[in-house]
């Protein structure tokens, strides 16, 4: 990369544009408004804002890119920078959408009023230093909807396949790639219906879409149940839509709602021949009503999707099927029935469904949570917990429980910029010191009030002591029961945790 023609500037904060191709942000109409309340709503600016303003200005390493577009400087690293920096310089923004309420510090405020930028030649030109940024572990690293927008934006401004991978300096396969996994999720989010406590984890531009990778669009099993094919980048089907939107919502359901399938369950766990054999009561009841040849199209727009009939060739791709695989099979009925959600039962609807599946007993506490942090402490508990059976070695799964717990609380106010709020002296806190404070400071109230619950159960339930006097084996007898009872409870708290610290560094 050449920056010797990069120029930098100081500018006016009011003369920073937010960027309307921003990779992360899916807003329709896009305009400055609209930009900053999504970046507040679901990239943490209020948390950034408070740690700017305790620095009193930005880190004078982290310098913002622009690009000069219809005479605007619009950013192009550092969108939530300038994000925050807007919500400092003008907290009574915030009041007309959110509820959070910030006080800079006057230094703060003249501070951020005037920004240095460096201005890139072109958006081109800038792509391999941002690609850089965001594989850097200290950077927010985008999601797979953000890295797939990114495709996405430069498709829609016309550019080709080929240079679209040149300058994101990837394959052809993967661009394509990128655009079909587009409209598929596109056809997800717009086609089929579902409850507002599933449009919160699902419609959501943050959802974990990677844990699709293995199952849908792409692989074998998915083509063969749904007669999947991509024309132009377009998601097709020949089976009957009524049948496709039943099994894509299970799966998806299964995935992101019940999380009884993970990057570890075996295709034919998910693609079952119960329901290859469902297909075929399908349309033998529905063969006079619809076509079995029926298509669907789903155009690459950021809003809209659109049905037409056609029957064209297949698009032949290959699905590079990643590892890891573990789940139940359930129900194998000839008359298979898919679960209602918890707020349809409450609601007295789909009352001839069955109840969430229920999850599988973990053989090993806390298995199934994946953690690719820093944090060696929490690594090894994980990897040890999962080498010892808790019901014969219980005292030792104690002494891991309490590691994890413990690193795990501590590790997300470090992600947040709150660790040193917490230590005593400069030595880390104890478990009973971290359950007081996100406690008493009400760390996760408002946001995530069900995870906060469980932090307050725990402590009211005094396990934290329990688990301690256990450690120092003074008081209590190690129990397995209390120990699996400790775990169940906190697992979500725990995965929770550990994902936000990882996207959050």
């Amino acid at each position: 990369m050449d920056f010797s023609t990069w120029e930098t500037r100081k500018l006016p904060l009011d003369k920073i544009f937010l960027d309307p191709d921003n990779p992360r942000v899916f807003v329709d109409n896009p305009t400055q408004k609209k930009l900053r309340n999504y970046l507040v709503e679901y990239f943490d600016i209020i948390d950034l804002a408070r740690s700017i303003d305790e620095n009193r200005d930005l880190y004078p390493t982290e310098k913002i890119v622009v690009v000069i577009e219809d005479g605007k400087y619009i950013v192009v690293e550092g969108n939530r920078r300038i994000a925050a920096c807007q919500v400092l310089k003008k907290p009574e923004i915030l009041k007309e959408n959110h509820s959070y309420q910030l006080s800079p510090q006057t230094t703060t405020q003249m501070n951020v009023s005037n920004i240095e930028v460096v201005i890139a030649p072109s958006r081109d030109e800038a792509e391999p230093f941002i690609t850089s940024k965001h594989t850097e572990r200290s950077v927010k690293s985008w999601s797979r909807l953000s890295q797939v927008r990114r495709v996405l934006v430069r498709y829609n401004r016309g550019q080709s396949i080929s240079s679209i991978a040149a300058i994101l300096n990837t394959s052809e396969y993967q661009i394509s790639r990128s655009l079909k996994f587009h409209s598929f999720m596109q056809y997800a989010w717009d086609e089929i219906e579902w409850n507002e406590k599933e449009k919160d984890i699902i419609v959501n531009p943050l959802i974990k879409a990677t844990k699709l990778d293995r199952f849908l669009p792409f692989s074998d099993k998915a083509k063969e149940l749904l007669e999947i094919r991509f024309e132009n980048y377009q998601f097709k089907y020949a089976a009957p839509k009524e049948f496709v939107d039943m099994i894509l919502k299970d799966i998806f359901r299964q995935i992101f709602v019940y999380e009884t399938i993970n990057t570890r369950t075996q295709l034919d766990q998910v693609f079952t021949d119960t329901m290859f054999k469902k297909k075929e009561e399908h349309l033998e009841g529905k063969e006079d009503s619809i076509p079995v040849n029926q298509e669907t199209t789903v155009t690459q727009s950021n809003a809209q999707t659109k049905k037409s009939v056609s029957t064209n060739n297949i698009d032949e791709i290959e699905d590079k099927e990643h590892d890891k695989s573990q789940t139940t099979q359930n129900k194998k009925e000839k008359d298979v029935k898919f679960p209602a959600t918890k707020r349809n039962e409450l609601r007295g609807e789909n009352s001839n469904s069955v109840k969430p599946p229920k999850p599988v007993e973990r053989k090993h506490l806390y298995k199934g949570i994946i953690y690719q942090g820093s944090s060696s402490g929490i690594s090894r508990a994980l990897y040890e917990l999962e080498q010892i059976n808790y019901k014969k070695h219980t005292l030792s799964a104690t002494f891991l429980v309490r590691t994890l717990i413990e690193c795990s609380l501590q590790v997300y106010l470090r992600s947040i910029g709150r660790e040193n709020e917490v230590m005593n002296k400069g030595k880390d806190p104890s478990l009973t010191g971290l359950l007081k404070f996100y406690d008493q400071e009400n760390i996760l109230r408002g946001t995530h009030n069900r995870l906060q619950g469980i932090i307050e159960n725990f402590s009211s339930q005094n396990w934290a002591d329990t688990l301690n006097s256990i450690s120092h084996a003074k008081y209590s007898e190690p129990d397995p029961n209390l120990l699996k009872l400790i775990e169940s409870q906190t697992f979500n708290l725990i995965k929770w945790l550990l994902e936000q610290s990882e996207v959050k560094n």
